[in-house]
């Protein structure tokens, strides 16, 4: 995807593991193909991948299952626009 995996590796441990807990509800907008989906989700409690591609959910959804995790849900935006309802339930949100 857009980096290689040692910078990859850094952004997250500078930017994402610091803020991040065992008990982090967390969502990612934008998920891709889950290739950060996948390193965040075994240090929270749960992870919502928002995606406005359905493939890229499904792709995003496989890579999850082959990793183990089982705290992801996945959710298809029908538009640019985060859910209203969703705006003050998450501890942390971001989109990579």
């Amino acid at each position: 995807e857009w980096s290689d995996k040692e910078s990859l590796q850094r952004v997250l441990d500078d930017f994402f593991f610091p803020f991040l807990c065992g008990d982090s509800v967390v969502a990612e907008l934008g998920s891709g193909g889950g290739r950060i989906s996948v390193k965040v989700a075994p240090r929270i409690a749960s992870l919502c991948c928002f995606d406005i591609s359905s493939g890229m959910l499904k792709r995003a959804r496989e890579a999850v299952a082959a990793s183990g995790a089982t705290n992801v849900s996945f959710t298809q935006l029908l538009q640019c626009q985060f859910p209203e309802e969703k705006t003050s339930f998450y501890d942390f949100v971001f989109s990579f």
